[in-house]
């Protein structure tokens, strides 16, 4: 069974590790079966897992789909976050837009596709540069004086941006989601906000936000032995990501992911428990999301309370 804990002061008490649900989308993580999808979602909730994250851009729509129908027999028992910022075109093309009015008719859609009257976690996925960020969080503002939100955050952003945010907007933002993990100082992929991971982490604990952590496992990397690793499939969005590139492109990564796994192994437990276990230490992180698609993945996942990592050892 999974932990509980506060997410920060929002008032919302969440699951240590929450269930990540991009995968849902069935665009770009190769594939899954249904029916082992929904038995690992409904036996997630049995083992007190009540915090689930999603977006519209994860399938275009086909994750908070899912996710609204599989959760519908009970609602009342979970924590659903998604996002707005990202909008797509008839041809898949993806752009940013947090605009004030299409924030509003995301959310409308996102609200309709998880079948809710409201949510009770919504972040604004990216900043987008040709809208000020001020604006985009005025919008999060008033969908929670409306009652459509109960507690705004912000995802991918960096430390002026949330000190800017803070000053222009106090107490609106109360959750953020940042990437890490235990293979890296600074998460692939996200080079602006990862450079402030130490100093937003630090922000976040003085300020008592939430933080709900994503890309503990690195994607899969950390899980996957190297021969797994290069036989993604080619529409597999991590073929681009470097982590799982040729070994002797980052060979010190590859060491690290070694080290993790040896001590895993001699400690009887599974990588993916260690990560999260190590990830959950840090000062300040109230939750984990790991993407699950099968019922040995959330068992693994969740052998964490069966960890202590603290001692450094790798």
């Amino acid at each position: 069974m999974t932990q509980r804990c506060a997410l920060g002061s929002t008032g919302l008490v969440v699951s240590e590790v929450g269930f990540g649900c991009w995968q849902l989308g069935g665009r770009g993580w190769g594939k899954y079966s249904l029916g082992e999808v929904v038995a690992s979602i409904e036996e997630a909730l049995d083992a007190g897992i009540n915090l689930f994250d999603t977006a519209p851009v994860y399938g275009f729509g086909v994750s908070e789909e899912l996710l609204g129908k599989t959760l519908a027999p009970r609602a009342n028992d979970v924590v659903v976050v998604t996002k707005g910022g990202l909008v797509w075109d008839d041809t898949g093309n993806v752009r940013h837009d947090a605009s004030p009015e299409s924030l509003r008719t995301q959310l409308e859609a996102s609200l309709k596709r998880l079948r809710r009257e409201k949510l009770q976690v919504y972040l604004l996925h990216w900043p987008d540069e040709r809208v000020p960020l001020a604006e985009s969080i005025d919008a999060l503002e008033a969908f929670r004086q409306e009652g459509l939100v109960d507690v705004c955050g912000l995802s991918n952003v960096t430390l002026d941006q949330l000190h800017g945010v803070q000053a222009r907007c106090p107490g609106t933002v109360n959750t953020l989601e940042l990437p890490l993990n235990v293979l890296e100082r600074y998460a692939n992929e996200f080079d602006d906000v990862t450079q402030d991971l130490p100093e937003l982490l630090d922000t976040a604990n003085r300020d008592d936000l939430g933080v709900i952590a994503f890309d503990v496992l690195a994607r899969g990397f950390l899980t996957r032995d190297d021969d797994q690793a290069a036989r993604l499939g080619r529409r597999d969005l991590r073929r681009n990501d470097r982590r799982f590139a040729d070994p002797t492109i980052d060979a010190e990564l590859h060491e690290r992911k070694a080290r993790v796994r040896a001590w895993a192994h001699s400690h009887g437990v599974p990588p993916s428990a260690v990560a999260i276990r190590a990830i959950l230490d840090r000062p300040g992180v109230t939750s984990c999301l790991v993407g699950m698609k099968c019922r040995a993945h959330l068992r693994d996942n969740l052998r964490y309370v069966e960890v202590d990592a603290s001692t450094g050892e790798f």
